[in-house]
């Protein structure tokens, strides 16, 4: 089962999470409708452990997963691909197939998100 408790995340002084709490028992499907910029993917990316939660807890299976320190353990039970994945939106074709030389940089950046993803 999946519990969030009074889960927090803002973005500056912008507070998208105030307090969700939800409940996903075994086998349940739900599912989150709402208009652009309500909180949606980031309440998911905060499940993930994409994104660092600002408050509450995350609860998975009775295992506190809301410290980042937990971030084998929410990988154990979660996956995440969004709707449109950029990863590699600002590279070549060539960059991308490694068929010329990579930027530094640009490689650390991918480094960084699949170290993210998992």
């Amino acid at each position: 089962m999946l519990v969030t408790r009074e889960l927090r995340k803002a973005y500056g002084k912008h507070e998208v999470l105030k307090g969700v709490n939800l409940t996903v028992k075994k086998g349940e499907i739900k599912g989150l409708i709402g208009v652009n910029g309500v909180g949606k993917t980031t309440l998911i990316e905060c499940i993930c452990g994409i994104k660092k939660i600002d408050g509450g807890e995350i609860v998975m299976d009775g295992r506190n997963l809301s410290d980042r320190k937990a971030q084998k353990e929410i990988k154990r039970y979660f996956g995440y691909m969004p709707q449109s994945f950029g990863m590699m939106n600002d590279l070549t074709v060539r960059i991308s197939r490694g068929e010329e030389q990579h930027n530094a940089h640009k490689l650390k950046i991918i480094h960084k998100i699949l170290h993210k993803i998992g």
